[in-house]
C-alpha cells in the first residue's frame, strides 16, 4: 500500500504504454495497478488551434497540452496538472490515468483520416501529450 504521493508518483514515473489505476484502500493508503481494459484506447488525441484537444467523453480530468520534450518525473506534476483527479482520489474514487499523444489535426490528408508529416506542408504531426484521467467512482474500501 501507498501513500497518495507515493501512488501520484507511480503515474508520474510510467510511459505512454503503462496506463494505471489508482485505487483509494482506506485509511489514507492506495494500490496502484496496471490498466490493460486502456481507458485510453485512441492512437492520438487531435487537437487544433481553433478548437484545442479533443477528448474522448469519458475523461474526468486532463493536464494541459504539454510540449513533446516536457514530461512528469514528480508526483507534484500529476497533482498540479489533474487537481480534480487527485480531489476524487481524496474522496474514495478509483481513477485511471493514461498518457496520450496529441496530434495536430491540421495534418490530415486530403482522405481526413490519416496523419501525415510532409515536407512540402508546415505540418509536425505529433504537438504534445496530455495526461487523461478516468474516474471509475467510489473504490469498495
Amino acid at each position: 500500500m501507498l501513500t497518495l504521493t507515493e501512488a501520484l508518483q507511480a503515474i508520474a514515473d510510467r510511459s505512454f504504454y503503462e496506463d494505471a489505476t489508482i485505487t483509494p484502500v482506506g485509511n489514507g493508503m492506495f494500490t496502484v495497478e496496471d490498466d490493460f481494459s486502456t481507458a485510453y484506447a485512441g492512437d492520438s488525441i487531435m487537437w487544433s488551434y481553433d478548437g484545442g484537444m479533443e477528448l474522448p467523453a469519458n475523461v474526468t480530468d486532463h493536464s494541459r497540452l504539454h510540449e513533446t520534450y516536457e514530461f512528469y518525473d514528480n508526483a507534484r506534476h500529476v497533482s498540479y496538472n489533474l487537481p480534480r483527479a487527485v480531489e476524487l482520489l481524496e474522496a474514495g474514487h478509483a481513477v485511471t490515468f493514461a498518457y496520450a499523444i496529441v496530434d495536430d489535426l491540421d495534418c490530415l490528408d486530403g482522405s481526413g483520416d490519416t496523419l501525415t508529416d510532409c515536407e512540402d506542408c508546415d505540418c509536425d504531426r505529433t504537438v504534445g501529450w496530455a495526461l487523461l484521467a478516468y474516474d471509475y467512482g467510489l473504490a469498495d474500501n
